[in-house]
């Protein structure tokens, strides 16, 4: 985790995005969803030097400036008003292009098809937007699959909301500045058991993804509860008994994991009526992912038509 920001419910998220902005650097790649939209917050990432993989809504259709050959395209990030104005000079295109503010950025769209173990399909359709503009250098087919992994940050939430405190229990302050700390307290756990995790997993030459959150909070828990191997005669590296502990081959996740779908489902209320719709949603295990690449051309004939 890079950086967070907590504030109250009726703060906006975007206001929040735009506050997190602070900690992106040159060299990073930035990768959020579709609710993550708005000029001024791309506008704020892309002036860190970050560079951003961003999904776009399907109302959103920026105009297409120009075609590439490997059937991406060049539109920009702009406000309202000055995207109308380059979508009607992309209609004629008669007059020099309009002076504009904005951020440059390239196109991808693509079919997703995701085809279970029994054989049924499911068909979608992916649209990003990067400021990565050589076609060349970065492929759209590889940035679609890049963005594919931003689904890890959702198990980075779970580990987060419910490994460190547990699923049954809630945060115990009542008070606006005791809750703040009791937050910042469940980050510092985080970062501390995945620095451990880390650190152990490079030590013995794996990924560290394969190492469990649960078992390490569990192990670090009661090694502080019996105040023994919690640290190294020499250095700062892992505490032995942590380390044995999370690299144990009963405690190891699979090298190699079949590709699975977890289809969005609405948060769970106090009703069980407001679940009942997505209650048929199951997951997909052994899923098979195909990307297919939109054509720039019939994109570029529907639009203007």
């Amino acid at each position: 985790m890079v950086d967070a920001v907590l504030g109250p419910w009726t703060q906006a998220e975007e206001s929040q995005c735009t506050m997190l902005c602070r900690a992106l650097r040159p060299g990073m790649m930035l990768l959020a969803d579709r609710g993550s939209k708005g000029f001024a917050l791309a506008r704020s990432a892309a002036a860190t030097g970050t560079q951003l993989l961003w999904r776009m809504s399907a109302d959103l259709q920026p105009p297409v400036l120009h075609a590439l050959p490997d059937g991406t395209y060049l539109p920009m990030s702009t406000g309202t008003n000055e995207r109308d104005r380059l979508r009607r000079w992309t209609r004629h295109r008669r007059t020099p292009p309009p002076q504009i503010t904005g951020v440059a950025i390239c196109g991808i769209e693509a079919t997703v098809t995701v085809r279970a173990a029994d054989g049924t399909t499911t068909t979608t359709s992916l649209r990003l937007f990067t400021t990565l503009l050589d076609h060349q250098r970065y492929p759209a087919a590889d940035l679609a699959e890049l963005y594919h992994r931003r689904w890890q940050a959702e198990t980075a939430y779970f580990g987060l909301k419910v490994t460190p405190r547990g699923s049954d229990r809630v945060l115990r302050s009542h008070h606006t500045d005791d809750t703040l700390q009791e937050l910042f307290g469940l980050l510092v756990v985080y970062q501390a058991a995945w620095q451990v995790a880390v650190d152990a997993a490079v030590h013995a030459g794996i990924d560290p993804c394969r190492i469990s959150l649960t078992v390490t909070i569990r192990t670090a828990r009661h090694t502080v509860i019996t105040a023994t191997g919690t640290t190294m005669l020499r250095g700062c590296r892992p505490a032995p008994v942590i380390r044995r502990a999370i690299l144990h081959p009963r405690e190891l996740a699979p090298q190699h994991r079949p590709t699975r779908i977890q289809p969005r489902r609405v948060k769970r209320p106090i009703s069980t009526f407001a679940y009942s719709p997505t209650r048929k949603n199951t997951p997909i295990p052994n899923a098979e992912i195909t990307l297919t690449i939109t054509t720039a051309t019939d994109r570029t004939r529907r639009w203007r038509t």
